[in-house]
């Protein structure tokens, strides 16, 4: 992403792999200087996640996101395609997103490595779905925050889930019905913002801490409930 912001400016960087592993290895930035120009700062992909799961897991529900779509820099845009898999319906512009909540979402195996920080909130959207959920590709969670994949694992089983990790791989059969739970964050702002997604759906489900979510996003709990209809 730095790279192609660079490049936007008028500085084109170049990035030198291992040939033998495809790894970066160096990155050569030319002289030269940056030239001024309008730019739109793109919203955060991966707070916008959490609104396309709370639209994913309310039938008929539906949110559209603006300044985020195909041509964005991050990866994280690409969480609306994954709904899609499940059942949700999105719309994809060029600078766009718009996802309509299914009453018939399907679990899916998925491999989240390209944007990590998503696979927690679809572990959250697979509580809702029918049939088994694998998302792989999560051996970066271990060392974020906290252990985000065991934290998970804890906090799912909680709500009635059935959640095994294998290697850098979680499995998630949902419950037939959600229980209520307090869920642990670890002070981990990405816990308290994808579990409280579940507690929109379904009562009972309270999020210890909330504090934590200052860290990068202070507005959470009230924009979640301005879009859910909540006073």
């Amino acid at each position: 992403m730095t790279m192609q912001m660079m490049d936007a400016f008028g500085v084109t960087a170049e990035l030198i792999r291992d040939p033998l592993t495809q790894d970066p290895k160096q990155i050569i930035i030319p002289q030269g200087h940056y030239e001024g120009q309008r730019y739109a700062i793109e919203p955060d992909a991966s707070s916008a996640t959490y609104f396309q799961a709370l639209a994913a897991i309310h039938p008929g529900s539906k949110i559209k996101i603006q300044g985020l779509g195909r041509r964005s820099l991050q990866g994280d845009v690409g969480f609306a395609e994954v709904l899609q898999r499940m059942g949700a319906k999105a719309i994809l512009t060029s600078d766009s997103i718009e996802i309509t909540g299914s009453d018939s979402l399907q679990g899916i195996d998925v491999d989240m490595s390209a944007m990590p920080d998503a696979a927690m909130t679809l572990a959250v959207v697979a509580l809702f779905a029918d049939g088994r959920t694998t998302i792989r590709g999560l051996h970066t969670l271990r060392v974020k925050e906290t252990d985000r994949l065991a934290a998970l694992q804890t906090e799912l089983t909680k709500l009635g889930a059935t959640a095994t990790i294998e290697s850098d791989s979680l499995t998630i059969d949902s419950p037939i019905k959600i229980r209520p739970a307090e869920i642990a964050t670890y002070d981990d702002h990405r816990m308290a913002m994808s579990f409280a997604i579940a507690g929109t759906r379904s009562p009972g489900v309270t999020i210890k801490n909330i504090e934590c979510v200052n860290k990068t996003y202070p507005d959470y709990f009230p924009d979640l409930r301005q879009a859910t209809g909540v006073a």
